[in-house]
This record gives C-alpha cells, structure tokens and sequence, in this order.
C-alpha cells in the first residue's frame, strides 16, 4: 500500500473518531437515560460559608448544583472543598464552587469519565437557574442544564477532561482504521 494511502486513511480514521466525540456528545445530551438524585452533602469553604450541594447522574451525564445558604458566626475547618472541589466523589476537579456567585451548576458530559464541562451560575437570588437546591427537584434541574447549555453556560476544559476527550478521539480512531483497512483487505480479495 503506497504511503499516501497510509496518510489518508489515518486522516480518515482521525476524521472519524473525532465525529464519534461530537456523536457522542450529543446522543448523552439528547437522551437523558437513567436519571437519579445523588445524596445531598453539606460543605463548609474558607471556614465560615456554608454551601448545600446536590445533582443528578444520569448515563454520560453529571449535574451539581451549589448553593451558599449561610456563613458561619464561628469559623469551621473545610470539609471536602480541598481544592475548591464540591466532594470526594467529583475528585476530577470538573465542578468547582466558584468564588462570587450565590450558587452555581456544572453539568459534565462524557463516559467513562466526563469530556466537556458546562457551568452555570447566578449571583442574583432573582435568577431562576440555577435555581436553590431547597425548591429544585435536581433531575428537572440537569434536564434545564441540557436544554440551555448554547444559551447560558460557559463551556470549560479542564487538561484531564481534554486528555480524555483526547484518549477517546484516538481509541474510536484506532477501531475506524481497523475497520477501514479491513474492508480495503476485503474488497482487494473480492477483486482478485
């Protein structure tokens, strides 16, 4: 096989496992499957605010959502902010409590391991979204997160979401030339 060939069909491939990405992307953003609440945790940052955070998990998709509710008369060590992380369970550092709104979402999309990260945030009691953790039903919230994520939220990549982003691109590329080379194969034998 002549090396043009070669370059062409790993463009193709490259080509291909991109589109998958983006594929993807939109089928966990578009079907929402299996949709459940995670337990609501308390976390205590700079020692005297108190946030509630709370979300949903659904197959490809990660929804928190912090909310201040009030700072502490008596400072109190942090519990689970090392970093500015939400919990111990998002250690991939995807949602972070930003440092000036009243509360703020992330919605991650990508499995096994999120690939883009969406986030939201009001620093307004009037803004409706996201909305208090109080009155949201979190599921509802991780499907308004979806249907807006082109009209208010920020799109972020972290270096580990665009490193698995990057891993994904260049597995799905590896089973595209696989399959190509494997129909070429196929085809020249037929022709023979």
């Amino acid at each position: 096989m002549k090396k043009f060939q070669r370059v062409g069909i790993l463009g193709i491939a490259l080509f291909l496992g991109l589109m998958t990405l983006l594929l993807c992307t939109a089928l966990f953003i578009s079907l929402v499957i299996g949709a459940r609440p995670i337990q609501a945790d308390i976390i205590v940052r700079d020692g005297t605010s108190v946030w509630l955070v709370d979300g949903a998990d659904a197959f490809g998709l990660s929804w928190r959502s912090a909310d201040q509710t009030t700072d502490l008369q008596v400072p109190s060590p942090d519990l689970y902010a090392a970093k500015g992380q939400w919990t111990d369970v998002d250690s991939g550092g995807w949602c972070e409590l930003l440092p000036w709104p009243t509360r703020t979402g992330a919605l991650a999309v990508g499995w096994p391991s999120p690939w883009m990260v969406w986030r939201f945030s009001s620093g307004n009691e009037r803004d409706w979204f996201p909305r208090p953790n109080i009155n949201a039903d979190q599921i509802e919230e991780m499907s308004t997160a979806v249907s807006r994520i082109y009209v208010g939220g920020h799109l972020t990549m972290s270096l580990k979401s665009f490193g698995v982003a990057a891993a994904v691109i260049l597995t799905s590329s590896a089973a595209w030339w696989i399959l190509i080379r494997a129909f070429i194969h196929f085809v020249t034998l037929r022709k023979k």
